[in-house]
């Protein structure tokens, strides 16, 4: 299919691979299986909990005889940032699985097919790659130009979007399955008259649901017709190879040479006469040399490139879901007429509107704000840059009109986040102050200090790549830092100090936060801890949410095992129970002996027989393992 997709024709009976291939719905029950979202109830009460061969081999004969219908999607609001709500549809899991399923193939299709510079719901892609491509393409950018779609998940159009797929999908079951997906609809919750809730099936027009597995690829397959044609403009857009030299920087490199030739006894005509212009009569080489030394300094003060040369212009994009940005050379007027063209375009052929509010156009200093970060020139006019010379190293000085666009943590946000997390408050530079936070001093020292370091780290790690990184983080880490110890000092009534003394380790000079538990330790982190240089390696912490460490074949090797977990049964039926956090389990007072077994093995699945799950879920499932055939049967599959 990729292939195929590669060389620009359209793919054929792809439905196929649906009904004939158990191993795709396999790779499809992986992909969502982990997630907490599977232990979620759409309309109906089926969860991932209970999966089996049996569910996958169901759907396959309901798609192979066209009786599968899926059922509307549950609609629930989360909050935004901004205050708003945002509409949320939760389809029901065998409705997920078979988008999973849909998914892949459609990834197979189209990942070879779409834009480079969309990163967003893609494999091994992400916002880090958009901001690093703005950070080394983007030189001596002008304009940043902002756009904004008013709901753009809620407003696409169907018909459209099946024309779009028919480009390059040639298979009538496949598409009307897609059709199906986005035309199912969504219950939600209603009042009448008398203000008594009820649920209400509303059909769907147009959208597909934000929640939905398939959702994120169908909305990068719809952009992907805006992304070809602003390729095209940039395409139009690149004019000239380089920025002429302002007229200043043309005479001094004038002055400077004819001064260079005429003291390394070049004196030719042009040169001598250049000198007299320049110097008084009888000036000795000393003068002339401290003269070349003001030039070349003038000449690194001022600006080298001419920013308003007619000769050249540029036009980049980046794209991630429906955020995209556009940064442009060359002058306002030009910048407002490529936004007009491209809000044309979004109104005319896709049927998307644009917020005039929040689409505008700024400049290069003032910036912008794209996927959390602000991004911007540096502040000075100049900029340095070291390079080495003959005897030792000197400053090179680079204007604004070829400076890079740099990225940097938004003061706001790290706000926002003290005060989402109860860190303590923070007012400006110098008056701060850390609060201890109640809710959390019946946990664990481990606990509490594992909690602190994935919200801050995790927070941090996505600023990874910020210009300011220390300077715009170094008040979040302290902040909880004081805010942890509080907490630790109230749960064991002492001061902050002697908790200090008390949890504080040295080792080969770096000091830490250092905390032992049940024989596992747990340490402050440091935000040089922080790899750089590249993509973040995320550091997981041992205990805590470890079901991220395991590898995600492992449920399918234990599933074809076909062994009962619970009882060692080897022949029948067999499905998965499912639970939707350990940390759930791990709270609980009293465990049931699946639940220890679970923890110990740090997974959250159990494979079962059909009789054990049953009893699982009605509270009767008996202790088997220390029976003779349960421990046969291990020793046989081990």
């Amino acid at each position: 299919m990729s292939q195929c997709s590669k060389n620009g024709e359209r793919v054929k009976d792809i439905y196929k691979c649906l009904v004939n291939i158990p191993e795709l719905w396999d790779i499809a029950y992986v992909a969502i299986g982990s997630n907490s979202g599977a232990t979620t109830k759409g309309v109906d009460e089926v969860t991932v909990d209970g999966q089996s061969e049996d569910r996958n081999h169901e759907i396959m004969n309901q798609l192979r005889n066209g009786t599968y219908q899926p059922k509307p999607v549950r609609r629930t609001y989360i909050p935004k940032r901004n205050g708003k709500m945002r509409p949320l549809g939760i389809p029901s899991f065998p409705d997920k699985l078979v988008q999973s399923a849909a998914k892949i193939i459609l990834e197979a299709v189209y990942e070879p097919a779409l834009c480079k510079y969309s990163v967003g719901f893609r494999p091994k892609l992400g916002c880090h790659d958009a901001i690093r491509v703005i950070q080394k393409k983007w030189i001596g950018t002008k304009w940043f130009i902002e756009f904004d779609i008013k709901g753009f998940f809620d407003n696409i159009d169907h018909d459209i979007l099946i024309k779009i797929l028919e480009k390059k999908i040639d298979d009538k079951r496949f598409i009307a399955l897609i059709r199906k997906m986005l035309k199912t609809g969504y219950v939600d919750i209603t009042r009448n008259d008398d203000g008594n809730k009820f649920l209400r099936r509303r059909p769907t027009y147009s959208g597909t649901p934000q929640g939905g597995i398939i959702s994120p690829i169908l909305a990068n397959i719809y952009l992907n017709e805006l992304d070809s044609y602003i390729m095209e403009l940039c395409n139009q857009w690149f004019i000239g190879k380089k920025r002429k030299l302002t007229r200043d920087q043309e005479r001094l490199n004038r002055h400077i040479h004819i001064v260079r030739e005429y003291l390394d006894g070049r004196r030719g005509s042009a040169a001598k006469a250049g000198a007299n212009r320049l110097f008084p009569e009888g000036t000795s080489r000393d003068e002339m040399l401290r003269k070349l030394v003001e030039l070349k300094k003038e000449r690194s003060s001022q600006p080298s490139l001419d920013e308003m040369d007619p000769g050249f212009r540029r036009l980049h994009y980046v794209r991630y879901a429906d955020d995209f940005l556009l940064g442009f050379i060359g002058s306002r007027r030009e910048a407002e007429g490529i936004m007009q063209e491209i809000k044309e375009y979004l109104k005319n052929t896709l049927l998307l509107e644009c917020s005039e509010e929040k689409t505008k156009i700024s400049d290069h200093k003032e910036g912008t704000r794209f996927l959390g970060y602000d991004l911007h020139t540096p502040s000075d006019s100049y900029y340095a840059r070291k390079s080495k010379a003959r005897g030792g190293s000197t400053i090179v000085k680079r204007t604004n009109s070829a400076a890079r666009i740099q990225p940097y943590v938004p003061e706001s946000r790290v706000k926002e986040y003290i005060d989402r997390n109860g860190y303590g408050v923070i007012q400006n530079l110098r008056e701060w102050k850390g609060k201890a936070r109640s809710a959390l001093i019946n946990n664990s020292d481990y606990a509490i200090v594992t909690q602190y370091n994935q919200e801050v780290r995790g927070f941090c790690n996505y600023y990874y790549i910020a210009k300011n990184f220390y300077q715009g983080l170094h008040r979040l880490y302290y902040l909880a830092e004081v805010s942890m110890m509080r907490t630790l000092a109230g749960k064991h009534k002492c001061s902050k100090r002697k908790l200090y003394k008390k949890l504080a380790v040295t080792s080969n000079g770096d000091t830490r936060i250092t905390v032992t538990e049940k024989g596992h330790t747990v340490q402050w982190f440091k935000l040089k801890d922080i790899d750089r240089s590249d993509r973040p390696r995320l550091v997981k912490d041992e205990i805590y949410n470890p079901v991220q460490m395991l590898s995600r074949t492992d449920i399918l090797q234990r599933l074809n095992a076909r062994v009962c977990e619970s009882c060692g049964k080897d022949d029948g039926y067999f499905e998965v129970h499912h639970v939707r956090k350990l940390k759930d389990l791990k709270e609980r007072h009293k465990k049931a002996w699946w639940e220890h077994v679970m923890i110990a093995r740090n997974r959250k699945t159990l494979v079962l027989c059909v009789d054990c799950h049953d009893k699982l879920h009605s509270g009767t499932l008996p202790d088997y393992r220390f029976t003779k055939v349960y421990a046969e049967n291990l020793r046989t599959t081990a």
